[in-house]
């Protein structure tokens, strides 16, 4: 199985245009935030904060990240879609080879591909926005955001697993890209904060598994900011809550443990449909 993974990396790294197009969307996403969303935003409360402009570069920066725990493990996948596509796929199903190792191989080049490359926005976010504004992250931020990456990372690779069994062609895979790349930025509230939209829609989003890991990346990036610019807790919360750094339920104030949970449930029981829809898919 290392082999088989050794592979599917090798071929992805290898294509410069994968690469760069696996992180199309984040690149677009910090366009649109230098040219509209910055002042735009900062036009309302956080603007009125002495450290407004800091709160909202990092406020972003779990956005990216959380963006491109999708975007780039999908990309990930495209070994296997060229493998259906060029036959390949077959003639692995016909050899000795358990289908669930082949299965497994993909998805963990996909995690790989997909943390390295978040691994990256962290890495160029961090840059941006230190020659921009002097924001910087603390060592420990850095460490626990990665680990929220690779549940965001692990997360995606096997919600997308059983979807891919539906593509069958390269061109069916570029289209779900293109929407999926479209759909993650509205999702997770990168576009637009949660908090502004209808309560119908803020449910929908909730729904979205890496929700709550992207709310886990914000509040560890901002709390603390708010917290030293807005001395009223009760303020902090529903700024807190606008910007979907934290998520409710009803009435409940879900804790960072209840996102965590969310997160390695979703692990568990995608990765379980993800080998069975693999195993009986014809």
């Amino acid at each position: 199985m290392r082999v088989l993974i050794h592979r599917n990396l090798k071929l992805f790294f290898r294509d410069r245009m994968a690469v760069f197009f696996s992180l199309l969307a984040v690149f677009i996403s910090i366009t649109l935030y230098v040219l509209f969303l910055s002042s735009t935003m900062m036009d309302g409360e956080l603007g009125q904060l002495s450290n407004g402009k800091e709160m909202l570069n990092l406020w972003l920066l779990g956005g990216l990240m959380s963006m491109g725990a999708v975007t780039t493990t999908l990309a990930g996948y495209e070994t296997m879609i060229t493998d259906r596509v060029d036959g390949k796929e077959k003639d692995f199903f016909v050899s000795s080879m358990p289908r669930y190792r082949l299965a497994t191989s993909y998805i963990i080049a996909a995690i790989i591909i997909g943390f390295t490359m978040v691994s990256l926005t962290l890495f160029m976010g961090m840059v941006f926005f230190y020659m921009a504004d002097g924001v910087t992250l603390t060592l420990a931020q850095i460490a626990k955001s990665l680990i929220i990456s690779l549940g965001n990372v692990t997360a995606s690779a096997v919600i997308l697993f059983p979807l891919m069994q539906r593509l069958k062609s390269r061109s069916a895979y570029s289209n779900f890209s293109a929407l999926i790349g479209t759909l993650v930025g509205f999702l997770l509230g990168v576009y637009i904060p949660i908090g502004v939209l209808p309560s119908f829609a803020q449910m929908l989003i909730k729904l979205f598994p890496i929700t709550h890991g992207c709310a886990l990346l914000r509040s560890l990036f901002t709390h603390e900011l708010l917290t030293d610019a807005i001395p009223v807790n009760d303020i902090v919360v529903q700024v807190e809550e606008e910007l979907g750094n934290t998520l409710t339920l009803g009435d409940h104030l879900m804790s960072t443990n209840e996102h965590v949970i969310v997160l390695l449930g979703v692990c568990i029981l995608f990765a379980m449909l993800s080998l069975w829809c693999y195993h009986h898919r014809k």
